[in-house]
């Protein structure tokens, strides 16, 4: 990091490459990963195939437990501060530092509408733009009233999105998810 930046004035580059490291297990279609002292002091990623969210988040809990049960048995815990919550590198993770996401995909493109569209519509062009501008409206407000943020899948081309949450101060995990699913129930 350069000098000035925040990275550089926490000291985050000190000690590179030494204690850091990623882990993953190898069940490609439940995988658990671990990065340590990379962007944050401990990233948490969880990935199951299918719609199995709740599932998803239950392996998340355990993993949490589990590390802080071993943290714990050698006289440590994870930083948390009652004000802010669980304390990382990362000031915009203040708070549960939780991110859910889901990939979703979304059949409302322009050629659905299109095909949708009644004989008597005005042109193409205009039915078109008039349709496409009321659905990402309701897209956008949908994902404003959970607190959620879509955007195009850079993984899969298509009409597939990635649904995330923002939210990170006032609410808890479990909150999170259960916004996330009831917005992409919305929106599917």
């Amino acid at each position: 990091p350069e000098a000035g930046s925040l990275a550089h004035e926490v000291t985050a580059e000190f000690d590179w490459p030494d204690n850091r490291g990623h882990f993953r297990n190898s069940d490609r279609d439940r995988s658990l990963q671990l990065a340590v002292n990379e962007a944050e002091h401990l990233k948490i990623t969880i990935e199951f195939k299918g719609c199995d969210v709740q599932g998803a988040f239950r392996a998340y809990v355990s993993a949490c437990q589990r590390l802080r049960a071993g943290l714990r048995r050698e006289g440590e815990d994870f930083a948390f501060d009652t004000k802010f919550g669980w304390v990382g590198f990362d000031p915009q993770q203040a708070g549960t530092s939780f991110e859910g996401s889901l990939r979703i995909r979304l059949d409302h493109d322009e050629t659905k509408i299109e095909e949708d569209k009644p004989a008597s519509a005005p042109s193409a062009s205009a039915s078109r733009g008039t349709a496409k501008g009321a659905m990402e409206e309701t897209r956008e407000s949908i994902c404003d009233e959970l607190d959620l943020k879509l955007s195009a899948s850079s993984a899969q081309s298509g009409n597939w999105f990635d649904l995330a949450t923002k939210a990170r101060l006032g609410k808890r995990e479990v909150e999170l998810v259960s916004d996330l699913v009831m917005g992409a129930a919305r929106l599917i």
